[in-house]
């Protein structure tokens, strides 16, 4: 469970939801051997283990409520650390920086992925990275102006509330469009042009 309002990550006991440990806020219960910056996470969002592995957890950092350019080094980050349980420590594994130092009010994720990498949703911001773990940037898309204006409504459906990134199939339940042209109406010359929307199966026509 992760609550924005407390800036805390929490893992509940299935039998009575009572908490077995607490990860930052006012009631954390890890000593940060990172000086800080593991437990020093505020409004965050999409709280995750790491490919399954119960001591990494993945989230995204806000920091702040306010959307744009970064001040007073409160800038937006994905996040790792790695939780002991016997120790009741944590530590920070990786955390990930928009180039452009941005902070996102709301929204924003942390896929971690097969080759090692994650993707990072930059929520409020219409940007997507995926970084390898020692920070560097691997991929860098932008949908909208970064860092983006909080108070400018109108490109509200380009924002990234999560980014996910996986194998898939597109099987568009329509056909492919088709065209013709043929200079001179004659159709010995003809050249046909199809697109399939979509559709992720065909190589070649």
């Amino acid at each position: 469970m992760s609550s924005r309002a407390l800036s805390a990550i929490a893992l509940l006991r299935a039998e009575d939801l009572n908490p077995r440990w607490i990860l930052g806020g006012k009631r954390n219960q890890f000593k940060d051997l990172s000086d800080g910056n593991a437990t020093n996470f505020t409004h965050q969002y999409n709280a995750r283990f790491v490919q399954g592995n119960e001591r990494r957890l993945s989230f995204f950092d806000n920091q702040v409520r306010e959307t744009g350019a970064c001040s007073q080094g409160q800038c937006s980050r994905g996040v790792v650390v790695e939780l002991d349980y016997e120790e009741m420590t944590v530590r920070l594994l990786h955390e990930f920086y928009h180039p452009q130092g941005i902070s996102s009010g709301s929204g924003g994720s942390v896929q971690g992925l097969d080759n090692g990498n994650f993707l990072v949703g930059w929520g409020a911001n219409p940007g997507i990275t995926e970084h390898l773990p020692n920070g560097t940037m691997a991929m860098d898309i932008q949908r909208g102006v970064m860092p983006h204006d909080h108070e400018d409504q109108v490109d509200m459906g380009m924002l990234v509330y999560r980014a996910w990134k996986m194998e898939w199939d597109g099987r568009p339940p329509w056909g492919p469009s088709i065209a013709s042209v043929s200079p001179g109406n004659v159709t010995t010359d003809a050249t046909i042009y199809l697109s399939w929307n979509g559709d992720t199966k065909v190589a070649r026509w």
